[in-house]
Parts: structure tokens; sequence; C-alpha cells
């Protein structure tokens, strides 16, 4: 639904309402098996994309064996965005900042928390919104943008294909959202390529969260 040659209503104000914030979401946080895992209930969800980018699974992001790559952002060179692979499409849904802080333990250690320019569509057209986005801690990383504090893979990760279970998350999280089904045919020809079977079940989702999660849930229970 957005090329970045489309044009947009450059309008930075599109609150996430009081107390609280957009996070960005690319992958299995697209999808609601994983947010309610965490307790997570936005106040609001919207179709969003992140142009001058490309989705990838990420080999350097890997759980172990079991999980040996998840999604990850990668920016495109160059002066157009190639229509073949960009923008990202995903969600931007409104969390509070608890929500968020438990968003940045079910990332960590593998992704960090940046601030990206994303476009979502409204009743007034294509209006940017500035996100918070988590991307990877890998060893291929680049500037985000001039005066912001982050890092991101430039050209050089090396993509594998993830787990059935977290290809599943990313797949039906596209689907239960409404992302355009351009969109989601390309993710699972994507997946097929990288040698995963292209029907993915939605009954089941295996949601999980991170070790940092985990531990800090026994923590506080």
């Amino acid at each position: 639904w957005f090329s970045a040659s489309g044009g947009a209503h450059l309008a930075d104000g599109l609150s996430a309402g009081q107390d609280h914030l957009w996070t960005f979401a690319y992958g299995a946080n697209m999808g609601s098996a994983k947010l309610q895992t965490l307790g997570i209930h936005p106040t609001e969800t919207l179709k969003a994309a992140l142009p001058r980018h490309e989705l990838i699974f990420d080999r350097s992001l890997t759980d172990g064996y079991s999980e040996p790559a998840f999604a990850n952002i990668r920016y495109i060179h160059g002066p157009y965005d190639p229509s073949s692979v960009a923008p990202v499409q995903g969600v931007v849904h409104a969390v509070s900042p608890q929500e968020l802080e438990k968003l940045d333990l079910s990332e960590s250690p593998l992704y960090h928390r940046v601030q990206m320019p994303v476009f979502t569509n409204t009743d007034h057209g294509h209006e940017r919104v500035m996100a918070w986005t988590y991307v990877g801690n890998d060893d291929t990383l680049g500037p985000v943008g001039a005066g912001k504090a982050g890092h991101m893979p430039l050209g050089r990760a090396e993509e594998g294909a993830p787990s059935q279970r977290y290809a599943e998350l990313v797949v039906c999280g596209a689907k239960e959202r409404g992302l355009p089904e351009w969109y989601t045919k390309r993710l699972e020809r994507g997946l097929d390529l990288l040698g995963l079977h292209s029907h993915f079940s939605c009954q089941k989702l295996q949601p999980h969260a991170s070790t940092a999660w985990n531990e800090a849930a026994a923590t506080s229970s």
C-alpha cells in the first residue's frame, strides 16, 4: 500500500495517545500471539512501512541450533527503493512505557531499540511517525541516521532460514494485521527459497520470550 516514491503527508504529529509510544514491528512482534505472551495490549495498531530498507533473516541473530536466524532490517544503499525488496511492511503499536520495557527485555540481548521514521496509512493519507524499532546487534553495523544513536546492518549480514516456529509467527502476524497480499506472498517465497516449506499453519503459534525476559519474569514472580 505504500511506495517511497508515492509521496506522503509528512506530519510527525500522529499521536500514540496519552502516555503511550509508537513501536514499529516487522517480525514476530507484529501479531498478537507474542504480545499476549508478554502481557502487552496495544491501544492501537496501524499498518506501517519503513522505506529504504529490506527484511532479512539474519544468521548472526541466533538463539542456538533450534533458532538459527531471526528477522532484521537492512538499509538499502542507492538513490531509489527497489520495489522487489522495499519497503519493509509491518505495523506500529501504541504501547505504554512499561510495555516498551517488556519488549526491551524480550528482544535482549540480540536486538537494541532505535527510533526510525515509518509511514502509516490514515484518513489523511500517508503520515510519518517516529517509532521505536528493534534492530539486530551484530558485527556488520553502521550508523542509523544523522544525529541518531544506534546502529543497523548495512549490507554484509549473512542470511539463512529461521525455524519453522519463528517463520510462522512472522507470516501469520503479517496476515493477521492485513498486510498487502503481495508482501505476504513475497515473504513466503523468500522463506521457501531459504529452504522452509511455503505452507505455514497459523492455528497453533508458539511464541516464546528471550532468556532475559524469562529471567526477569522469574525474579518478579
